[in-house]
């Protein structure tokens, strides 16, 4: 799926310049994120709606022309060794990353202690299925290794009609760029916010327009992705990059799940998705451990000076964080009340 997103759409307008594509998709979504979250929302319904039609009808055509047996055998499941393979785990945990980064727009949410839960397991299992629909099809069609490091139309080419076959092109791989980069650009700010208004960052980053875009940090956002656009940086070493940054993070996410039953009970006990408390420690150590395991799988194929580069900045950012969080004084607000959607405070309990 990763392939998805690159060459596909392009590959119907020769002559066009990748550049100025990417160029055009990011200038486009950024003013719509601009213009406010809700509308981006509506952007994004659209465009997985079309992407979600188009990748049904590649598996519908596809599957009855894969060969199951070829996809099953045992040197096929893990081509070029379990290594690879765990790689390509590590990058395929972006496909899963929406359900965890919904907890940043909880505050756009109209019941969001009711909501996110059932968007982290329904999306999940969604977005599950149609990853091994269309793993069926790329790999059962022909042989691995003609479509090994392929993108997916020359399968495509194979299964759908032509006039199927440009839908797919268009929805599914447009879609599949456009619908991650809409949501990262709605989200992305959220946390960042919070660190201004607690005094991490400069609070006059924070400022957002009548409608709730915070302007600039998203302008921020939109000049590095340009210049990587601009400046033909690799995309490979940034997923991989970015993918490692973003499961070590969710190492301190799990960090706190181990302190919450202990610390918060009455939070604990408060939530709509009910967790035996007993369960916190395991899954959170499991979780922390799945996800360093998949960050040293990616960061193994990269450069040791990028590796270098990048814990370095990583304990730059703990240090500073740490001394920040010991001149500030963050307010408690685990007793917010989200169940229902007024997101009053609770009374804490006697």
């Amino acid at each position: 799926m990763a392939r998805l997103q690159q060459g596909n759409f392009v590959s119907l307008f020769t002559g066009m310049s990748q550049i100025f594509i990417a160029a055009v998709i990011l200038t486009v979504l950024f003013a719509v994120n601009i213009i406010g979250t809700k509308q981006a929302a509506v952007v994004n319904t659209i465009i997985c709606a079309v992407m979600t039609g188009a990748i049904l009808a590649f598996a519908a055509f596809g599957l009855p022309k894969a060969d199951f047996p070829y996809i099953f055998q045992t040197g096929h499941l893990f081509y070029k060794g379990v290594p690879n393979f765990m790689a390509a785990l590590a990058l395929l945990s972006f496909a899963t990353g929406g359900a965890s980064v919904i907890c940043q727009l909880g505050g756009e949410a109209e019941n969001p202690g009711r909501d996110i839960p059932l968007v982290m397991i329904i999306s999940t299992v969604l977005v599950g299925i149609m990853y091994v629909l269309v793993a069926l099809v790329a790999v059962g069609v022909f042989p691995i290794d003609k479509v090994a490091d392929q993108n997916l139309t020359i399968v495509a080419f194979e299964v759908l009609p032509r006039p199927v076959y440009y839908v797919f092109v268009i929805g599914a791989a447009l879609g599949a760029t456009s619908s991650t980069l809409n949501a990262q650009l709605s989200w992305v700010t959220k946390p960042l916010i919070v660190a201004c208004e607690d005094g991490l960052l400069p609070q006059s980053l924070a400022t957002v327009t009548e409608r709730g875009a915070a302007w600039k940090i998203l302008t921020v956002f939109y000049v590095l992705g340009m210049g990587s656009i601009l400046t033909g940086f690799d995309l490979g070493f940034i997923s991989k990059l970015s993918t490692s940054v973003s499961l070590l993070q969710k190492v301190l996410v799990l960090a706190s799940l181990w302190f919450l039953a202990s610390k918060y009970p009455q939070c604990a006990g408060r939530t709509k998705l009910k967790i035996p408390v007993s369960l916190y420690k395991p899954w959170s150590v499991f979780g922390a451990v799945t996800a360093v395991v998949l960050a040293s799988s990616l960061l193994a194929s990269m450069p040791k000076q990028s590796v270098t580069l990048l814990l370095g900045l990583l304990a730059v950012s703990w240090v500073y964080a740490c001394a920040g969080l010991k001149r500030k004084e963050i307010p408690q607000d685990l007793d917010v009340d989200y169940i229902g959607g007024d997101q009053k405070k609770k009374e804490p309990e006697k």
